[in-house]
């Protein structure tokens, strides 16, 4: 013989109903309240990047990575790479260029739409030469024109990033949610 609990009648019992659900709220409240107040705040967003968001955690963890290598490395610079490697990893992905990783990603998105666009000429590394003639110690042009044409290659490159990456910041949506001036 098998028993068949018939919940409807459970509600029919003597007490009344709106005691049952008065306790069905009450625990609920309880529980509610339990599970909140024993809540912590474990991350926060500090930047949103269109639909991308930046934590505190990693803004944490990328700060102490680039200060232990270089102690001048500020909160505020780290976010601001953190931002321009977002915005570059996005427009990468729109164009369609991908790599191992997202270093990876960055050199090729580079290379192809920055340095690609860099030519030095001669007449600027003669340029570059006369006006540094008296920090060169008296090096000849012809030893160390490489070098020069690294120096001004990478200040190009500079120029160039920074344009990109203020164009970047124009066409999306950037809002740094963290002061960083204390």
């Amino acid at each position: 013989m098998s028993h068949q609990v018939n919940f409807t009648s459970i509600l029919d019992m003597p007490f009344n109903k709106m005691k049952l659900l008065k306790i069905i709220i009450i625990l609920s409240a309880i529980f509610i309240y339990n599970n909140i107040s024993a809540a912590e705040l474990i991350d926060r967003v500090v930047a949103f990047v269109d639909d991308d968001v930046i934590t505190l955690r990693e803004l944490d963890n990328q700060y102490e990575n680039l200060h232990s290598k270089d102690n001048t490395v500020t909160k505020e610079m780290t976010l601001n790479t953190m931002v321009n490697q977002l915005l570059i990893e996005k427009d990468a992905v729109r164009r369609r260029i991908t790599g191992t990783t997202k270093e990876d990603t960055i050199n090729k998105y580079i290379n192809l739409y920055v340095k690609s666009q860099i030519f030095i000429k001669d007449k600027d590394i003669d340029y570059y030469y006369n006006e540094n003639i008296n920090n060169l110690k008296g090096q000849n042009i012809k030893d160390i024109r490489d070098k020069i044409n690294e120096i001004l290659t990478e200040k190009q490159i500079n120029v160039k990033l920074w344009e990109l990456i203020n164009n970047l910041k124009n066409k999306s949506y950037v809002k740094i949610q963290l002061d960083l001036t204390n």
